[in-house]
């Protein structure tokens, strides 16, 4: 498998402001190139699914995950069987491709912003773009429309549950020009007023009724506040509650790198104490939170710097909000997750990836999840088995 530093947007922008993060950034995996039967299949796989599927569904109840699900189970070190296999069933949700109303131009491409209707005029756009001005420099596309101008599509990273997020850290793990021109049509389809509006500023100290650098000591003041239990989801109060806790978390930039490793920590924790996927399609699964937490951990060392505390309040946000609908479950503590009734017997990564990739049931999250898990072991250690243990229970809830 050909592996190679993965070069950072920032070398790209000059105005690239200083940051507390120096996490390094993760390797890439240059697809169009390598020689393995997984890699190449990886490669036809993507380019079948650029060309034939939507991204949206025109119900608006299934997101084209095919990239995320075809990366997990790659770097995962799935065969090509394997690969097949999670084709053959991610597939079945997607629709084709349907013609938008009408094309659109370097003139009017704003107009139709957040209009989903036009997904397919924005993937001919992008593409356009990429052959005509950017001479096949995705990088720099990516970078100009995402990251600069008054109102940048970076805005809609988050939104539709991190899709977009996981779609740009897909692109730039595999190296793929195709993920990354459906990464800038997906933020330009689902950018609307409403994403610039619904990430709340950071509230001045006296706005917030507590302070806190830690999300697990806000997750759980969340989920002892007895105030939720007197509104119904989605309403206003509700809104205004978890905008309460929301505000209460502040970036220390003495221990930034010390924060990302906690979200990540969150986000295990959670899966760990419901990693099964949500039932219900109207809720969001618990594990959106860590999948969007290992895509902000990937894109924080690649993006320009003044982007950096912004992505992670995107990802707060949706944590917040992912977490209020599933009914704020108790957080296992880490050490609670460490001291599982049964030891691990054994079992180590190598099993959990072969456990994922040939489970008879392929989920797309279960999937990046446990890739997200793995990866938080490589960058921060595991030595008492908190990353694994929790990957273990996600890959036994896929055999159930």
């Amino acid at each position: 498998m050909i592996s190679i530093s993965l070069p950072s947007l920032s070398n790209l922008i000059p105005w690239r402001d200083r940051t507390p993060f120096s996490i390094p950034p993760v390797q890439t995996h240059e697809i169009d190139t390598a020689q393995e039967r997984p890699a190449r299949a990886v490669k036809h796989m993507l380019k079948l699914n650029h060309t034939n599927y939507s991204l949206l569904r025109s119900d608006g109840a299934h997101r084209n995950q095919m990239p995320h699900v075809l990366s997990a189970y790659f770097l995962l070190g799935a065969d090509a069987n394997a690969l097949d296999r999670a084709w053959d069933a991610e597939s079945k949700a997607l629709e084709p491709w349907v013609d938008s109303p009408a094309e659109i131009s370097t003139y009017d491409w704003k107009d139709f912003l957040g209009r989903r209707e036009y997904q397919r005029a924005f993937l001919d756009f992008f593409e356009d773009q990429l052959v005509v001005n950017y001479a096949y420099d995705w990088r720099k596309l990516v970078s100009d429309y995402l990251f600069t101008g008054q109102e940048p599509l970076y805005n809609a990273l988050c939104s539709e549950l991190g899709h977009t997020a996981l779609h740009l850290s897909t692109a730039f793990v595999l190296s793929s020009r195709e993920v990354a021109m459906e990464t800038l049509a997906l933020a330009a389809t689902t950018l609307t007023s409403k994403s610039h509006a619904s990430i709340p500023k950071p509230a001045h100290p006296q706005q917030a009724t507590y302070r806190s650098t830690s999300f697990q000591e806000i997750l759980t003041a969340a989920h002892k506040d007895k105030r939720f239990s007197t509104t119904t989801t989605n309403n206003e109060d509700t809104e205004s509650i978890l905008l309460d806790h929301y505000h209460a978390w502040t970036l220390d930039p003495q221990n930034a790198d010390a924060q990302l490793r906690e979200a990540l920590e969150v986000a295990a924790s959670l899966a760990a104490s419901s990693p099964s996927p949500s039932s219900s399609p109207d809720i969001p699964s618990i594990l959106n939170i860590l999948a969007t937490a290992h895509a902000g951990r990937v894109l924080i060392p690649l993006i320009p710097g003044r982007f950096h505390e912004p992505l992670l309040r995107q990802w707060w946000l949706l944590t917040l909000r992912v977490y209020v609908a599933q009914g704020r479950p108790e957080l296992l503590s880490r050490a609670s997750v460490q001291e599982e009734e049964h030891d691990l017997e054994g079992r180590n990564w190598e099993w959990v990836a072969a456990q994922c990739v040939g489970a008879p049931r392929v989920d797309a999250l279960s999937a990046q999840s446990v890739l997200a898990l793995r990866e938080a072991a490589g960058t921060w250690g595991d030595p008492e088995g908190f990353y694994l243990r929790a990957a273990v229970r996600l890959v036994e809830g896929l055999a159930a």
